[in-house]
């Protein structure tokens, strides 16, 4: 069951595929911080992917997972030493302490720091991917899913961007 930080449920809840996660992974795993970024701050500034998350939640395939004091204390420093996030810092350390390998990541430097511990980081682009790979999307709506996340400001390099197209065409 991998751990995921906020941005890949927040984009995958703004372009309505979160509920694939579900059937790729059955649940993820989120810290605490991670509820907050996603969720209670997300209602509060009035966010549709908060609401979508939330409900998530509820449904109980999305698990609030605590960290131990020692790996909360881990977190904060690692945030502050490699300048992340705490919730990313804090998705990477319940990763370690639940013994997961895969977790869900975006951003680069953080993919970077999480590999550093052994872990395998996937994003929000391989989520979309994997689920036109299990038939859950066609090869048309993956690339114009691709396109929405791009609409909703989520950020890709041309390059990442290309690449991900390929891999799609390249599906039979």
């Amino acid at each position: 069951m991998p751990v995921s930080n906020a941005t890949p449920l927040m984009y995958l809840a703004k372009i309505g595929v979160l509920k694939y996660l579900r059937q790729l992974y059955e649940s993820i795993q989120i810290p605490p911080d991670v509820r907050v970024e996603t969720v209670d701050r997300g209602i509060k500034e009035g966010c549709s992917d908060a609401f979508i998350i939330e409900q998530a939640l509820k449904e109980g395939w999305i698990i609030v997972e605590e960290l131990s004091d020692e790996n909360l204390e881990r977190a904060r420093i690692y945030a502050d030493t490699m300048k992340i996030d705490l919730g990313e810092a804090q998705a990477i350390f319940l990763a370690l302490q639940k013994g997961e390998k895969e977790i869900l990541i975006d951003q680069t430097e953080v993919r970077e720091a999480a590999k550093s511990l052994g872990l395998i980081p996937h994003g929000t682009i391989y989520v979309l991917i994997r689920c036109c790979q299990r038939g859950f999307l066609t090869k048309k709506q993956a690339t114009d899913l691709l396109d929405l996340l791009i609409e909703k400001n989520f950020h890709i390099s041309v390059g990442v961007y290309k690449k991900a197209l390929t891999m799609l065409e390249r599906m039979s």
